[in-house]
């Protein structure tokens, strides 16, 4: 054999060996697709197949808005609106544009980065109703932090727009608390504001009717889940939406107040305290016949349901009943048990059950505590501390013949679907026979501006030492009952300060008056 013919078959078998080994790396290439292909299609096709669902899969809060708040007429007091706080990250933002300018320039939104965060903030301006400036707007979109709030409570259409415009712009769920009255009832409708610093984070009451039936109010958030276009987040697929959770409104209150009347005795109780000179001041109506508060006004730090106070001879109408239903001649001679037994049935010493926050009992010293000394002086309402809604609810008894109805200012729960929620009422309490309490009543002064309206009440007036500051202050309290006869209306009224000239009675005749206008008392023959 030539060397020609060597050399040529030794080609030969070197070209099948690579053949060979190209055929075998082949095979295993495809081996490895195919193993990898059933993983795919098989071992992980579930887990792929969520993963791809999760990055089109949107999940949206939805919420459940608070109740709202009304008198007894309807007219709100309180409600809440849906609201969007919007935010962004202005360092992710202007690491973007350096990145990818054209896509940004694409928006058609600003051809370069100032002039597109220059728009940015007078879209925003607009969208909060100008209450940011726009300069302000501006320098949070430009500043060197990771995360800056533009705004709250934004209109959620109009946060939708600028999110729509810029998605560099992000929004959460909020709720803004109206009080379209204010300070209209505000003692005792109260103040509720979103908390962040919650679990979960919400509108929850702080003071008032909103903090003690905050549990009811509050509504349940729900959750909304919905698919997104692959190419276009803001495209939501049709069809592909369902909700998880339903949200939940909260219950809607109404009151016993009547909001005209609200406003009036809060606009007479200012105006006194003001020209007095006394710092505070509160004062309360109640219907006799169901004790429902139709008026509650507070001005300065008093408060009617956790300020207690000697009521003075403003009491005295405890003893005259006292007095009659012992058959004694005078309060003085009133046996000391059976007046204590009486003072308890008027509620002295606990909570009324109003439904208030923080309501106090007052103080009614204990039954072993008293004396033939201590007696004249609890006779003539010293020793005793009671508060303005325990004050009329004792005339409230007087007027009703005996039967003492605790002060309510819920008059009724509904929730969001209008079912009524039934409510939990103190029961009354006959404090004294129908007999005794008409004795009691016509024993009582008859005052009043003027005769076609006669009102009958008593004064008390009281000094109390600061022991912090050791100052003497002065509460004057007027309490009566309108008209005198078959009345329909228990008034108190309190006055706090330093001026001795600070008298309550005006209060309560300027009131007495509204009220004898309002629901057309007749005037008596």
């Amino acid at each position: 054999m030539t060397t020609t013919a060597r050399k040529r078959k030794r080609g030969t078998r070197t070209d099948l060996v690579r053949i060979r080994v190209s055929r075998l790396v082949i095979a295993l290439v495809l081996l490895a697709a195919a193993a990898r292909l059933v993983q795919v299609q098989g071992v992980r096709a579930a887990a792929l197949s969520a993963e791809a669902e999760q990055q089109r899969t949107i999940t949206e809060t939805v919420q459940g808005l608070r109740g709202t708040i009304a008198d007894r007429n309807g007219i709100s007091l309180a409600f809440s609106v849906s609201t969007r706080k919007l935010w962004m990250n202005p360092v992710v933002l202007r690491g973007d544009w350096k990145a990818n300018p054209d896509s940004y320039r694409a928006l058609k939104l600003g051809s370069t980065y100032e002039e597109y965060t220059a728009r940015l903030a007078a879209k925003l301006h607009i969208a909060v109703g100008g209450r940011v400036p726009e300069d302000s707007l501006l320098a949070s979109i430009r500043s060197d932090r990771g995360y800056v709030v533009l705004a709250d409570d934004v209109d959620p259409v109009l946060s939708a727009e600028v999110v729509e415009l810029y998605p560099s712009v992000g929004t959460e769920v909020r709720q803004r608390r109206v009080y379209p009255s204010a300070p209209v009832g505000q003692a005792v409708v109260g103040t509720a504001n979103w908390r962040t610093d919650a679990t979960p984070p919400g509108m929850y009451g702080l003071s008032g009717l909103e903090s003690s039936w905050d549990g009811r109010l509050r509504g349940v958030d729900g959750k909304r889940i919905y698919q997104i276009a692959r190419s276009r987040d803001d495209l939501e697929l049709p069809g592909a939406s369902r909700t998880v959770e339903q949200a939940v409104p909260g219950s809607n209150v109404r009151l016993t107040l009547d909001a005209d009347l609200q406003h009036r005795a809060q606009s007479l109780l200012e105006d006194h305290v003001a020209l007095s000179g006394a710092t505070s001041g509160a004062a309360i109506v109640v219907e006799v016949a169901t004790g429902e508060v139709h008026a509650l006004a507070v001005s300065g730090e008093l408060d009617p349901a956790r300020t207690a106070f000697e009521p003075g001879a403003a009491a005295s109408i405890a003893a005259e009943a006292a007095a009659v239903e012992q058959g004694v001649d005078s309060p003085a001679d009133v046996d000391a048990e059976r007046f204590a037994a009486l003072l308890d049935r008027c509620g002295l010493g606990e909570s009324t059950g109003s439904g208030l926050p923080g309501e106090t009992g007052g103080r009614l010293p204990p039954h072993n505590q008293w004396s033939a000394a201590t007696l004249p002086g609890l006779v003539a309402g010293e020793g005793v501390e009671t508060t303005l809604l325990q004050l009329a609810g004792m005339y409230q008894a007087i007027g009703n013949e005996g039967l003492r109805l605790p002060p309510s200012v819920v008059k009724e729960e509904r929730r969001a679907d209008g079912t009524p929620v039934p409510l939990t009422r103190p029961d009354p309490v006959q404090v004294v026979s129908p007999q005794t309490a008409r004795a009691a009543l016509a024993a009582l002064p008859e005052t009043g501006a003027a005769r076609a309206f006669p009102s009958a009440g008593a004064e008390g007036r009281s000094r109390h030492l600061d022991r912090g500051t050791g100052q003497t202050w002065l509460r004057d309290v007027f309490a009566g009952l309108v008209p005198a006869e078959q009345p329909r209306f228990a008034l108190a009224v309190v006055l706090h300060g330093q001026i001795a000239e600070a008298r309550a009675e005006p209060v309560f005749h300027d009131v007495a008056a509204d009220l004898v206008l309002r629901h057309g008392i007749p005037a008596p023959p």
